[in-house]
């Protein structure tokens, strides 16, 4: 059994193996930081109340090294340029759609 929505990915293997390279995509291609994607993903896992998700990147967070502080200022709208701002809400469209499949499936 895999972990994750992984086990759902299987179910449409064509369709989960697309998203799964969107995803990778998004956590090992793209220019943000660890702690700005990191509070997305955070971010997005609150708001769909994704118990997996808010667990697994707590930790991927803490390792990125984000504090309070940082939560707080993207939380207030922190200033970002329009390329960032474009990656940002991509990693926040790829998990958006990740937390209701989980919570849906029980995961």
């Amino acid at each position: 059994m895999l972990l994750g929505p992984f086990n759902e990915f299987l179910l449409r293997p064509a369709l989960g193996d697309a998203l799964q390279r969107v995803g990778a995509a998004v956590r090992y291609a793209g220019s943000l930081g660890g702690r700005a994607r990191e509070t997305a993903v955070l971010v997005v896992a609150a708001h769909w109340d994704s118990a997996f998700e808010r667990t697994a990147h707590e930790a991927v967070g803490r390792a990125a090294g984000l504090t309070g502080a940082e939560l707080a200022a993207i939380a207030a709208g922190a200033p970002l340029d329009r390329e960032t701002v474009f990656e940002l809400t991509t990693v926040v469209g790829y998990y958006a759609s990740l937390a209701p499949q989980m919570r849906v499936f029980r995961v």
